[in-house]
């Protein structure tokens, strides 16, 4: 792996790990509990986290089908935190064995995306940034959920 995708790959772990521990030991109440009108709950923040790893890392880049459907990453509830680990889990394979492939040349290769073509490093850095922003949601969310019970 190069070095530039080793690092992406260990920030994306780290996050990802991050995000597991955010729902660790929470029933499905608490993870579908919503703070405020229209924020999202920890349910919805994973899903959509990985929804959004997935398509940008594993499908533009890596040409794996992400099977996603965005709008049922925010509908998605009553699922426990057993099942969302194993979502960031996969996520992390995924995005770590297309890292794994990619060379110096491929971070300039452009990618179909809904802004317009972009290049490999542009979604590879982008998921990284998404899934720090919403772990930094999920944190909040976490925190106000324990106070609250």
């Amino acid at each position: 792996m190069i070095p530039e995708c080793q690092q992406y790959a260990s920030s994306l772990a780290s996050l990802l790990s991050q995000l597991a521990k955010s729902v660790e030991g929470l029933g499905t109440d608490a993870l579908d509990w919503v703070p405020v009108a229209g924020a999202n709950n920890l349910t919805v923040l994973v899903a959509h986290a990985v929804g959004s790893e997935r398509l940008l890392i594993g499908q533009l880049v890596g040409g794996i089908d992400a099977h996603r459907d965005r709008d049922a990453e925010f509908s998605l509830r009553g699922v426990d935190a057993d099942h969302l680990k194993r979502l960031l889990a996969e996520a992390e394979t995924v995005s770590a064995g297309v890292l794994s492939r990619l060379t110096e040349e491929d971070m300039a290769l452009q990618h179909p995306h809904r802004e317009g073509p972009k290049t490999t490093r542009w979604c590879v850095v982008h998921a990284i940034e998404h899934v720090a922003e919403h772990l930094g949601h999920a944190g909040l969310t976490r925190q106000l959920g324990d106070a609250r019970r």
